[in-house]
């Protein structure tokens, strides 16, 4: 069954269990995996990988609100160098949540009656692996 884009939602949240809505998103993307390490000998003719660590990417972007508390708590993050806890579920009840570092923040204008835009980007950090909403 597809999954219609708009049940989407992104949430963050400064200790794990209290989280707030981000407002004005219209795009959402994850990315999720893992790295491998290379276990490979000496003779071996091709590589041999074994899943390590786990890894949560992702981006969000949409219309720019200053009033938004979420969009208040991502730059909050960003002035202060703290790390959020960022909750992604993709049809507003199953998804992913994982501690990440906000990679950078934009915010963009341009002439015209266009409104502004808001962006952000996250990777997973504070050492523990996402964990599976549903």
């Amino acid at each position: 069954m597809a999954l219609l884009g708009n049940e989407a939602t992104i949430s963050v949240s400064t200790d794990g269990t209290s989280y707030t809505a981000v407002g004005g998103i219209n795009t959402i993307d994850i990315d999720e995996g893992y790295n491998t390490a290379d276990i490979g000998e000496m003779g071996d003719v091709s590589d041999r990988l074994l899943p390590s660590t786990a890894m949560f990417s992702g981006s969000a972007s949409g219309v720019r609100d200053s009033s938004d508390a979420g969009q208040t708590i991502i730059k909050t993050a960003i002035q202060n160098r703290t790390l959020l806890y960022i909750k992604v579920l993709e049809d507003g009840t199953n998804g992913v949540s994982c501690q990440c570092a906000i990679g950078s923040m934009k915010r963009g204008a341009k002439q015209g009656p266009d409104a502004q835009t808001f962006s952000f980007d996250f990777t997973a950090a504070g050492g523990v692996a996402p964990t599976v909403i549903s």
